[in-house]
């Protein structure tokens, strides 16, 4: 139950940020967390600045994720963010939407996707996982 709901979370981080690129070239990191009935929030953090660190912005969300998790609020999590790097077998530095994945009775796993904007549309490549870190179920 918690890997299926984990890819529920994947699937809707990358949705939301794919829409995102496409309407705007880039995002600030966001969140989503699930309720016990599957039903699923977006989360944001704004501290005033239009042009906030990454670093900061996910500081927060985790602070936020973090309240949601102690008052049983939620029972997963996903993070999600940009990134540059090499992914996977690729030599070459590529952009990809992140998405670190938590469920309080399974393994974190953080995720990749490389993508490309073609004439502004979308395109994904494929996922990367790997083993991720506890930040929010802790």
């Amino acid at each position: 139950m918690a890997n299926e709901q984990q890819n529920q979370l994947f699937a809707a981080a990358v949705d939301e940020a794919a829409m995102l690129l496409e309407k705007q070239g880039e995002f600030f990191p966001f969140a989503l967390g699930m309720k016990q009935d599957g039903d699923i929030r977006v989360y944001s953090a704004f501290d005033g600045d239009e042009c906030p660190a990454s670093t900061e912005v996910i500081s927060q969300l985790i602070d936020g994720l973090q309240q949601e998790a102690k008052s049983n609020k939620i029972i997963a999590c996903a993070i999600a963010y940009e990134v540059s790097g090499q992914f996977g077998e690729s030599t070459n530095s590529q952009s990809a939407i992140c998405v670190a994945l938590e469920h309080k009775s399974s393994t974190p796993i953080t995720c990749f996707q490389p993508y490309e904007l073609n004439e502004s549309k979308y395109q994904g490549g494929n996922i990367v996982a790997q083993e991720g870190d506890s930040n929010v179920f802790v």
